[in-house]
Order: structure tokens, then C-alpha cells, then sequence
């Protein structure tokens, strides 16, 4: 019987998901799962991936493994990001984490990676307010894209993402305004090389995807810092009251799941210095991503072929 389900299954550093869906005019979504993996940890201190973090990734996969074994191969799409790109010990991660999910893994470059979160987002945000410039803050990198509609016109990934920076500037979880300084330099400086391109681009409409923005405009909405999204003060705002709060097992806020704390500190830093460095007041958030961009070109290349 022929199958009209697709899957994609995006192994970040941070999190692995899986979306499914049935192929069609709208596409229609049939199950999410997501599961807080930190593949990353340790990789920004010694280029491993930790027997830790390798057995949770085996066991999750194991459980994605049940959600889609029936699919056939053509219609599941693996990919794996920057933890996968950098550890020292990834081929032989990955041999172990194909036996576990059934299927290939994909390791893909972080350009392509910008390229379909970009597809992702074009896709979900219905509302088009010209040139437009995506944030994408992942667990070991962050990716920047600009785009009119879906013409691209730069893609950028950096190597900076909330499960490294919290493990360099926010060891054992203490959050303070010295760390929080430190790690707005550093993605300062990681941004260097792309910042006289991305601002002469002149984009006006800022979007953030993934994890870290669509945590930050929970809390700060839900403090009340701002109406909707993410403005400049808003996130400033956010950013000092991690710091008076000293620790990521004290923070409480409104919005914040107990499996994005240990790493918010690193996320929100990044996003800080991405909302000053390129001068944004106001940044719309995407329920779109890396999946979705994966999901609808698997799609898009299956039904038109």
C-alpha cells in the first residue's frame, strides 16, 4: 500500500526532532516530537560527544525509530548539524545512532542548514513585509539569512550556539554580569566577519526561529516586557534579570520549560548581541525551522519528480 507520509528528522545539537506529515495542498502535519538530547555538551571544551549525551541521542532515536520504521527510505530525511559537523568521535557516533534509527544520517554543511531553516520559514510565516533577514540560534551554532520572499540573497553560520556558551561563560550554571559580558563579545566577535554584509543588505523585517527566540518571547511576553515578539528593551530587559537571578536553577519565569533553563543563559547572550550589532528593535518569531525546510523539499522533490 502506498504510503502518503513523510518524515523529517532534524538532530541538532541542542534538541532532536521529528515532524511528520501527509503530502498535499496544504501539507498536512501528523506528529512532532521533540526531545531535549544536548548533543553539544562538551564539544566546546574537547571536540567529544559525551557517553552521556551519546546514550541519550541512542535512546531517543530509538523511540523516533518506532514513530516512522514503515516509512520507506525515499520518504525520511535525516539530517545532523553542528554537534555532528564537529566532534572528533562523529563517524563513530553515527554508525551507532543509524543502527538505532533505521535510517542514514545526513551530516550537513551549516550552509545548507541556513538554507533550510530559511525554506522552513518562508514557508510559515504567511505575513510579507519585504526583505527579510532570519535568526536561528541552535544549540552549537547560530545561523543569519537574507532573503526577498524566497530569493536568497546571503547565508551565514557561525560558530556560537546556547549549549557552548552556556558551558564556556556560564559554567556550572552561575550566571553572572562579567560571564554575560564575555559571551556578548564573543558572538561580537564571531559576527565580524559577516556584519558589513548582512547590514549593507538593509533588511527590515527580523525574524527568529528555533528554541532560544520562541523562549525569549514567551518570557517576555509573559512578563510583560512587551506586547508581542521580541523588542531591543524587551531582551535587555531579560538579559538582566537572569543575571540578578545568579543561577539557572533559580530562574523563574513564565514560559521558561525546565529543559530550557540550563541553556537560556547562552541563547539570550547570542540574541542580545545579534539584537545590537545588527540594529534591530523588533524581532517576529517563525514557528518555522530546519524540519520544516527539510520536510517540505523532501516533499516538493518526492511529488514533483
Amino acid at each position: 500500500m502506498m504510503t502518503h507520509e513523510f518524515a523529517a528528522v532534524d538532530l541538532g545539537s541542542n534538541s532532536f526532532h521529528l515532524l511528520v506529515a501527509e503530502s498535499g495542498i496544504p501539507i498536512k502535519i501528523k506528529h512532532r516530537q521533540k526531545e531535549m538530547v544536548r548533543l553539544g555538551t562538551g564539544i566546546a571544551i574537547n571536540n567529544q560527544i559525551e557517553t552521556s549525551a551519546w546514550e541519550r541521542a541512542i535512546a531517543c532515536l530509538a523511540r523516533i525509530r518506532e514513530r516512522i520504521q514503515t516509512l520507506p527510505d525515499e520518504h525520511v530525511r535525516v539530517v545532523g548539524t553542528d554537534a555532528m559537523r564537529r566532534a572528533e568521535n562523529s563517524r563513530a557516533f553515527v554508525v551507532k545512532a543509524e543502527l538505532a534509527l533505521g535510517f542514514p544520517i545526513e551530516i550537513i554543511t551549516g550552509l545548507e542548514e541556513a538554507r533550510l531553516i530559511y525554506k522552513g520559514v518562508e514557508h510559515t510565516t504567511s505575513e510579507n513585509l519585504g526583505r527579510r533577514l532570519v535568526i536561528d540560534i541552535g544549540g552549537g551554532s547560530t545561523e543569519i539569512i537574507v532573503g526577498d520572499a524566497s530569493k536568497l540573497l546571503d547565508l551565514e553560520s557561525l560558530e556560537m550556539g546556547c549549549v557552548g556558551f552556556t558551558e564556556k561563560f556560564f559554567t556550572n550554571g552561575l550566571i553572572t554580569e562579567s560571564g554575560m559580558d564575555a559571551a556578548e563579545a564573543a558572538a561580537n566577535t564571531a559576527l565580524k566577519s559577516c556584519l558589513s554584509q548582512l547590514t549593507n543588505l538593509h533588511a527590515y523585517d527580523f525574524v527568529g526561529s528555533s528554541g532560544t527566540a520562541r523562549a525569549a518571547a514567551r518570557v517576555v511576553v509573559s512578563a510583560g516586557w512587551c506586547e508581542e515578539d521580541i523588542t531591543r528593551n524587551a531582551i535587555h530587559r531579560l538579559r538582566d534579570h537572569l543575571v540578578m537571578d545568579g543561577h539557572s536553577e533559580r530562574i523563574k519565569l513564565e514560559g521558561l520549560t525546565k529543559e530550557r533553563r540550563p541553556v537560556f543563559a547562552g541563547g539570550v547572550a547570542i540574541l542580545c548581541a545579534l539584537f545590537d550589532q545588527l540594529n534591530i528593535d523588533h524581532l517576529r518569531v517563525s514557528d518555522g525551522a530546519l524540519r520544516e525546510g527539510v520536510l517540505l523539499e523532501l516533499i516538493e522533490q518526492k511529488t514533483q519528480a
